[in-house]
């Protein structure tokens, strides 16, 4: 183990698998995790304030695979259920809130939520998107107007706006949304990488509310895919963009990072392309996206990608327990161990870009400083 990394948040127990983080506005960390009780995962989200040191945690009774935070400070996680959980950050704890579905039911997707991202804020409000093991993507609107964190804590209803029944050939594993929220990207286990326009509420598109009924399908704008995608390296675990170098990352299950040109995506899109802003070349298709390069950056399956655009540097981790940046259009890598010999399953760039978080199967979130 790296001991030169700080311990962040430390979970109830070594036995909780720390499988995904977010940070705030603010630089405040989230993560969460499961642990086996019983018969059944039980999961945990535990949030901590660097500055004020102040931890809380919270429990749910499903395991916790995905987490995000909204643009009015609700915290949603994605469970092994299906279940979209919430939270709300108040002084002193973290409130548990419930998600509500618009027509009933509990459950946002037919098997785990394994990921969730958040895009728009224009007209039609800010779009929670979620994905699932039944490998569905689903954009969720919030019904209120006013779209403030009083409504949503008075029960405030989502319904989805659009969704992908079929986004990939069995579970989408990664969501990624653009710096401007106009793009989505998801990765899955058939190996396959797609672009997606971001979805748009039906207030934004329709400019009626009472249009609930009319939802939109996704289709992609751009893909890497195909019989032959998967030769060499496998499924598809995460997706990151990395705007200031015109490219999207990949990590995959053998390890390797891909990176692959965005610039052509937009130019290459037919002007009658699909059904809500859908994606089509010339004959019709989606557009293909090119590999860049490729870097071996793991001896097992890359877990997370985070981009710093500042400085331009990419940061992974993965089942090797290793956290690394790469640096350089041909990659110089620095690697740490902060987990010893569990998996490193999460990362995040701390403010100023001069640490990185990670979250590991030891049951920790670790701060490494790598420089500036």
């Amino acid at each position: 183990m790296d001991s030169s990394a700080e311990v962040v948040i430390r979970t109830t127990s070594p036995d909780v698998k720390v499988d995904a983080m977010c940070v705030t506005r603010t630089g405040d960390v989230l993560c969460v995790g499961s642990k086996m009780g019983g018969r059944v995962w039980h999961g945990e989200i535990h949030h901590v304030s660097p500055r004020s040191g102040v931890a809380r945690v919270a429990t749910a009774r499903a395991g916790l695979t995905s987490v995000a935070i909204l643009a009015d400070g609700t915290v949603v996680a994605g469970s092994d259920a299906g279940t979209i959980e919430a939270w709300s950050l108040l002084p002193g704890n973290l409130q548990p809130r419930t998600f509500h579905l618009a027509g009933g039911g509990s459950h946002a997707h037919d098997a785990a939520v394994t990921a969730l991202a958040t895009c728009g804020g224009g007209p039609g409000g800010e779009i929670l998107v979620s994905a699932g093991g039944d490998g569905a993507i689903v954009a969720w609107e919030r019904l209120d107007e006013t779209n403030t964190i009083l409504n949503n804590l008075n029960n405030g209803e989502w319904r989805h706006a659009s969704k992908a029944r079929h986004a990939h050939l069995g579970p989408v594993h990664g969501l990624a949304a653009s710096a401007d929220g106009s793009m989505l990207a998801s990765v899955g286990e058939d190996g396959y990488v797609r672009v997606w326009s971001a979805p748009v509420g039906a207030r934004g598109s329709l400019g009626d509310n009472d249009a609930s009924s009319q939802k939109h399908s996704m289709t992609p704008l751009a893909e890497r895919a195909g019989e032959d995608v998967r030769a060499g390296v496998g499924r598809a675990f995460c997706v990151e963009w990395c705007e200031s170098v015109g490219a999207i990352a990949v990590g995959f299950e053998s390890g390797d990072v891909a990176f692959l040109e965005t610039d052509g995506i937009l130019s290459g899109i037919h002007p009658d392309g699909g059904e809500n802003g859908g994606a089509g070349t010339a004959g019709g298709g989606s557009v293909a996206l090119r590999t860049r390069g490729v870097v071996h950056a793991h001896a097992d399956a890359v877990r997370s990608l985070a981009f710093h655009p500042p400085s331009r540097r990419l940061a992974s981790c993965g089942d090797d327990g290793f956290v690394c940046v790469h640096v350089g259009e041909l990659p110089a890598t620095t690697r740490w161990r902060p987990h010893g010999g569990e998996y490193a399953r999460s990362v995040v760039w701390g403010e100023d870009g001069s640490a990185l978080r990670s979250g590991g199967w030891d049951g920790t979130v670790r701060s490494v400083e790598v420089g500036i």
